[in-house]
Formats: structure tokens, C-alpha cells, sequence
């Protein structure tokens, strides 16, 4: 499968052509097949010419923009991808996703993590969630800043809050099934949800998986661009637009993979590093996987 990259920056190139196997990298090609894996650079004239013949889950466009602006981006052109613009990171970002495409299976934390994570399942919403902080404080969080654990556990909870709650109402419309957080809830024995958690020497990787797929695209685009817009994020029946939103702000790489009407997927990536700095001012990356159109 050939990466076909549209850039005028040559340390992106060269960081990518080092990174790809031998002629498996196409600099600013004229002719692209069907299967070809498409990154374009910073140029939006170039995104709208792709765009009209390349299929969204295959084109990634890397942005340094600011997160709102990047929001506002995805929610235009309805794009799957976007990298948010790191001269160390990004060519890593890019290559992990090649890997993903060339393996024809998006699911799971192995394509961002190189240990195995630890395992929560849950079934109801009290007494279990107390488990994740135990979870969180058997990982290794030296080499990062202070405080990742504590924005990693407000993840996990309202991504785990969010597959209790909002995850089953599609299957339970005329069950008067409780959408107020206060209210307890159980799933039943084939609906747990489970959540992952695993730190290696690059990152440290949560992943929340539900048996519902309630969770599209649109929908996910829509909350974080409300979010940005309006600055306040809304909890309604159905909504899940906390947990989404802090899960954008707080990870790297945010990344929802669904099967609608199956299962969903949100895994964030942190990458690892000593300086809060520099973890605050990274950009984000949005990536959506949807198995419908998986091998399109």
C-alpha cells in the first residue's frame, strides 16, 4: 500500500520517507489508486481537491491549527482524520495509522501501545466505579508530568459514565430507562463495558468499549464542535458531550471506533513527557474509524 503525501514541508518528508518501507512513500503524486493511504499538509485548497475522490477514512489531514479551528475543520468537511501538527510526533502518528490500514483492523489498544493493558469490566454504576482509581495507581507515571492520573481518571469515568448511561437507550426506548446520573443502572451479563488502561515507554493508553455502537460520527463531531463553539457542553438525553469534550481536551490522539448498532471504541493516547508545557500545548488528533466503511 502506498502513502501518498501532499506537503511542501521536507523535515515531515524525509521524518516519513526514513519511517516507510523502501518506495512505499509517494511525494505529491499525480496519479492515485484506489488503495492508497493520502496525508495532506496544512493546505486546505489541496484537502478540498481530495476530498472529491478519496474516500474520508483514507485521507488525513495534518493541521497547526489551533484545536478550535480543527474542530471547526472536522465539522466542515466531515473529516475521519486529523493530526494536529508535532515535528517528533506527527511522522510516528502517521505511521501507526499506516499499520492500522495495512493490518485491515482498526479495534483495540495494540496499534498504540506496546505492552498489554490492564482490565476493567463493569456492569453497574456505583460500587464497580470505584475500581478505576485502584487501576490507575498501579501504572507506572514516572517520565510524565505531575499530574496525568488525575486527568486520566476523570476520562475513565465519564467515558465509562457515558457507556452506562446514553449507551444502552437506543435498545431501551419505551423502558423508561434513567438517563439522570444519580440513578443507579445495570447492564445485563453480554452488555459489560470494558475499560483498558496501559502505560509503555511512549504513552499511556485508555480505552472504553461498549456493546451498544450508539455513537456515530456525526454525532461525535457535532458535540465537540458545540462544545467549542458555545464553550459549554451539553448533557441531554442521548448526549454524551462531557465526556467526549474532556476526552478531546485531555488526550493526544482521540479516537472513536465503531460498529453501529455492535459496539463502540474511545481510546485516548497521552504521549509521554516530563514537561506539563509541552503536554498543554500539543495540538489534537481526531480519528474515526467505521467499520461499514473499513475496506472501502
Amino acid at each position: 500500500m502506498k502513502l501518498s503525501l501532499f506537503t511542501e514541508n521536507k523535515i515531515l518528508k524525509d521524518a516519513l520517507i526514513e519511517l516507510t518501507r523502501p518506495n512505499r512513500l509517494s511525494h505529491n503524486p499525480q496519479v492515485l489508486q484506489t488503495d492508497h493511504f493520502v496525508v495532506v499538509d496544512q493546505d486546505l485548497a489541496i484537502l478540498e481537491e481530495k476530498l472529491k475522490t478519496v474516500p474520508r477514512q483514507r485521507l488525513y489531514f495534518i493541521s497547526n491549527r489551533s484545536d478550535e479551528e480543527n474542530i471547526a475543520l472536522i465539522q466542515k468537511y466531515q473529516l475521519s482524520h486529523l493530526v494536529g501538527f508535532d515535528e517528533k510526533n506527527t511522522p510516528l502518528e502517521i505511521m501507526q495509522h499506516y499499520r492500522i490500514f495495512e493490518a485491515k483492523n482498526f479495534w483495540g489498544t495494540a496499534h498504540y501501545l506496546s505492552v498489554l493493558p490492564d482490565t476493567l469490566s463493569f456492569s453497574e454504576s456505583k460500587r464497580e466505579m470505584s475500581k478505576i482509581p485502584e487501576l490507575i495507581k498501579i501504572q507506572s507515571w514516572q517520565d510524565f508530568f505531575d499530574t496525568p492520573a488525575d486527568y486520566v481518571n476523570l476520562m475513565a469515568n465519564e467515558l465509562v459514565s457515558n457507556a452506562l448511561y446514553n449507551g444502552p437507550e437506543g435498545k431501551r426506548q419505551g423502558a423508561n430507562y434513567p438517563v439522570d446520573r444519580k440513578s443507579p443502572v445495570f447492564l445485563k451479563g453480554s452488555e459489560l463495558i470494558q475499560l483498558k488502561l496501559g502505560v509503555d515507554p511512549h504513552a499511556a493508553v485508555l480505552s472504553v468499549i461498549d456493546s451498544f455502537g450508539t455513537l456515530t460520527k456525526e454525532k461525535v463531531i457535532q458535540s465537540l464542535h458545540r462544545s467549542f463553539q458555545e464553550k459549554t457542553v451539553e448533557q441531554k438525553q442521548g448526549g454524551a458531550g462531557l465526556g467526549l469534550y474532556l476526552s478531546y481536551s485531555h488526550g493526544h490522539q482521540f479516537i472513536v471506533n465503531s460498529k453501529l448498532g455492535v459496539k463502540t471504541e474511545v481510546i485516548i493516547v497521552i504521549e509521554k513527557n516530563k514537561r506539563y508545557k509541552t503536554y498543554k500545548s500539543r495540538l489534537k488528533s481526531f480519528h474515526f474509524f467505521d467499520e461499514a466503511h473499513a475496506h472501502e
